[in-house]
């Protein structure tokens, strides 16, 4: 498992699949491409395309595979904390 962190960035091509963790919570901002997401502790999996962001949490395994295209992600620094999320499944599109 690779080890990721802010301003990092994931480059997959078609179907590449990557197993990561973060030291501390981090957005998952998609330039291009599209990817499924699926975080450990987390019931949910995610489908996410240009556009979209994900708050990834730390010390879990975090899954990442690029969907039929070449895909691009962003690591960056998240000005959220732990108690000001809504819940465990917070994603957005900016």
């Amino acid at each position: 498992m690779k080890k990721i962190n802010a301003k990092d960035s994931l480059i997959l091509s078609a179907g590449e699949l990557v197993s990561v963790s973060v030291d501390v919570m981090l957005k998952l901002s998609i330039d291009c491409g599209r990817v499924w997401v699926t975080q450990e502790g987390d019931e949910y999996d995610y489908w996410l395309q240009a556009g979209d962001t994900l708050i990834l949490h730390p010390l879990r395994h975090i899954v990442v595979e690029a969907d039929g295209l070449f895909s691009r992600m962003d690591l960056l620094p998240c000005i959220f904390s732990e108690r000001n999320l809504p819940s465990d499944r917070y994603t957005a599109t900016a």
